[in-house]
C-alpha cells in the first residue's frame, strides 16, 4: 500500500488532536450554519451532497441551510442593513457567518465542505476559547473563514464583525463583484506582499479584494493587542489539513484510494465550480463516502 508523506503528516496531526482528552469543552449551540442564497433546492449536486454529509455525521446537531429570505431578516441595525444592501453575494456570505455566530453561536461550514467525521469527535478539545478558525491558508493570512466555530458574543468575532461593517460602510466602497473587478488589485497584492496591512491601501478604496475578510483578520492580529492575544490562545489547526489537491493528481485510482483510506481529516474543502461529480469519479466517490461513512472503499 502506498501512503504519501503528506498523508502521514495529516494522520499525525489528527492523532495529536484526539490525544487531548483532558479538555472537556463543548459548543453551547449545536447548530451547523450553511448558506446557499438561491435555496438548497437550486444548489449544484456537489453542494446538496456536502450538506447531507453534515447531517449524516452529526445527528445530534441541527443543520440549518439559509437562503436569501432568511438573510433578509437577520439585520438589527441601520449599519447592518446598509452594508448588507451594498454587498455582492460573495461578501454578503462573510457578513452572514459573522452575524449568526456572534448572535447565536455554533458552527459555520461553507456549502462546499464535505464532512468526514462527527464534530463531537474532534471539535471539543479545540473549542476551549470559544472561537476556532483554521490557520494560514494559501493567501498568507492568519486564518481561513470557510469553517468557524464560535460562542455567542465572542470577543474575536465581535472585533471582526465591527471592523467588517466599518470597512464596507465607507462612502467610497461600491457594490461590485470582487472577482470581476479586482484583477489588477489582486496582482498588485501578489507583487507587493502584504500590502493590505498598509492603511493607505484601504483609504478611499472603491472595490475590495476578494479575500478582504481574510486580510481584515490579519490587520486585527497586527493592530489589536487583545485580539492578537486571544488568537494566540486558540488551538492551532492548519488550513492545509482539509485541502483536496490530491484529487487533481495523475496517480492511478488504486494509489489514490489507498491514500484516501488512510487520511484522518474532519472534512474536505471542495469547489463546486471546478469539481463536477458527474465528470470526476474521484469527486463522486468522495461525496458518496462522505454521505455513507460505512461504505467499503475496496
Amino acid at each position: 500500500m502506498l501512503i504519501c508523506s503528506a498523508c502521514v503528516e495529516r494522520c499525525l496531526v489528527w492523532l495529536q488532536i484526539w490525544g487531548r482528552n483532558g479538555v472537556k469543552a463543548k459548543a453551547d449551540n449545536k447548530t451547523i450554519w450553511i448558506l446557499w442564497l438561491q435555496g438548497l433546492e437550486n444548489a449544484p449536486d456537489l453542494v446538496r451532497r456536502c450538506v447531507q454529509s453534515w447531517r449524516v455525521h452529526n445527528p445530534g446537531w441541527s443543520v440549518q441551510v439559509l437562503c436569501q429570505q432568511d438573510v433578509d431578516v437577520l439585520w438589527d441595525t441601520d449599519i447592518e442593513r446598509r452594508v448588507a444592501k451594498k454587498m455582492p453575494h460573495s461578501a454578503l456570505a462573510n457578513l452572514v457567518r459573522m452575524k449568526l455566530l456572534l448572535d447565536k453561536g455554533g458552527v459555520w461550514a461553507d456549502s462546499t465542505l464535505a464532512c468526514q467525521m462527527p464534530l463531537d469527535k474532534w471539535l471539543p478539545p479545540h473549542f476551549t476559547t470559544g472561537f476556532l478558525a483554521f490557520r494560514n491558508p494559501k493567501m498568507r493570512t492568519p486564518a481561513a473563514n470557510w469553517f468557524l466555530a464560535c460562542r455567542p458574543g465572542n470577543f474575536m468575532m465581535q472585533c471582526w464583525y465591527t471592523a467588517s461593517l466599518n470597512l464596507w460602510d465607507q462612502h467610497s466602497v461600491k457594490n461590485r463583484d470582487p472577482i470581476g473587478q479586482c484583477g489588477k488589485l489582486l496582482r498588485r497584492i501578489e507583487q507587493d506582499g502584504k500590502v493590505w496591512r498598509q492603511p493607505a491601501f484601504w483609504q478611499d478604496i472603491e472595490t475590495l479584494p476578494y479575500y478582504w475578510h481574510f486580510y481584515l483578520f490579519d490587520i486585527l492580529v497586527q493592530t489589536n493587542e487583545d485580539f492578537a492575544a486571544a488568537w494566540e490562545q486558540v488551538p492551532k489547526i492548519a488550513a492545509s489539513v482539509p485541502m483536496t489537491g490530491e484529487l487533481d493528481k495523475t496517480q492511478n485510482d488504486e494509489e489514490f484510494w489507498a491514500e484516501f483510506k488512510n487520511r484522518v481529516v474532519p472534512f474536505y474543502k471542495l469547489n463546486w465550480r471546478r469539481m463536477d461529480p458527474a465528470k470526476s469519479s474521484r469527486v463522486n466517490m468522495l461525496l458518496e463516502y462522505s454521505c455513507n461513512p460505512g461504505m467499503n472503499l475496496g
